[in-house]
């Protein structure tokens, strides 16, 4: 069975998220938090990672590099609603396999547009 981890803080968005992305050979686990996502990646050692930059109480970037600094191959996916050229360049110093900007994603801004 494959395994994704999403950490936002929008519950919202994780839900829907997870309705997207969970099938009978996909397992999704959510986080709200940096912390509790680092504690899920530690015990559940996911195939891919995907989360927000902006965390508490740390960033998303940081969670990429201490996730990095265990696992070198770790499979690490940031995204962003509000992402600068800047945070892009650093993800992928860090070593983030991509960065998708929420805005960008057609399935995702609709949904956020229908509700705010």
């Amino acid at each position: 069975m494959q395994t994704i981890l999403l950490v936002d803080p929008e519950t919202d968005f994780l839900e829907w998220a997870q309705n997207q992305l969970e099938t009978p050979t996909t397992r999704v686990f959510t986080a709200t938090t940096s912390d509790e996502g680092y504690k899920i990646y530690i015990s559940e050692n996911p195939d891919l990672l995907i989360c927000e930059t902006h965390l508490m109480p740390f960033s998303g970037l940081e969670l990429l590099a201490r996730i990095r600094q265990r696992d070198s191959n770790a499979l690490v996916i940031l995204m962003s609603a509000f992402g600068t050229t800047q945070s892009v360049i650093e993800s992928m110093k860090l070593g983030a396999f991509d960065y998708l900007a929420k805005s960008r994603c057609p399935s995702i801004s609709n949904r956020w547009s229908m509700q705010h």
